[in-house]
């Protein structure tokens, strides 16, 4: 069951028509954009200054993000980020649950290390049509000689995101981003 639903994460998460019958929530996102707004001259951006600025997006197209997913490496990258004195601009202990702005944040290895994907959730609907169905079968050709038993598991769904929701998504990669951003 543990394989089915990592394949169906990943799927939600990057799967596209043509393999899946469906787009991925980072099929369907669209691109990070500023709009031509950077941050003061001087100022070097981080990631948190980029997941701020996608969130502006979202919210300038009237949608409300409520989930960051990031790879592992990424969030690490984040709460070990300090200033200029040692402290930390994350500070570990104040929360269980990371996230930023009151957006939570996601690990999830399905996202490239680098890359973010914030959203409002809320505009991916998952119709499932057929739960998880299991079958274990001995009737293979001489699974019962050798006392085998083939196992199959299968289930149906379909992720569907409007198009007129898909500015509630924005990907893009940290570096791009970051370099958008940076006033010069």
């Amino acid at each position: 069951l543990t394989l089915m639903a990592l394949k169906l994460d990943a799927a939600l998460l990057t799967g596209t028509v043509a393999v899946n019958g469906f787009d991925g929530v980072l099929t369907a996102a669209t691109a990070f954009n500023a709009g031509g707004k950077t941050l003061a001259a001087g100022v070097t951006p981080n990631k948190y200054d980029v997941l701020k600025f996608a969130a502006t997006q979202i919210k300038k197209a009237n949608f409300k993000p409520n989930y960051v997913i990031l790879h592992p490496d990424d969030v690490l990258a984040m709460e070990l980020e300090r200033d200029n004195e040692g402290g930390y601009l994350f500070p570990p202990y104040l929360n269980v649950q990371p996230q930023f702005a009151g957006i939570r944040i996601i690990e999830n290895n399905g996202m490239t290390s680098g890359s973010y994907l914030i959203g409002d959730f809320s505009k991916a609907k998952f119709w499932m049509r057929k739960g998880m169905d299991l079958k274990i079968h001995d009737q293979n050709e001489n699974d019962a000689i050798t006392q085998l038993k083939t196992i199959t598991l299968y289930m149906r769904g379909t992720l569907v995101i409007k198009d007129a929701d898909k500015l509630a998504f924005v990907t893009d990669t940290f570096a791009d981003s970051i370099v958008e951003i940076t006033n010069t």
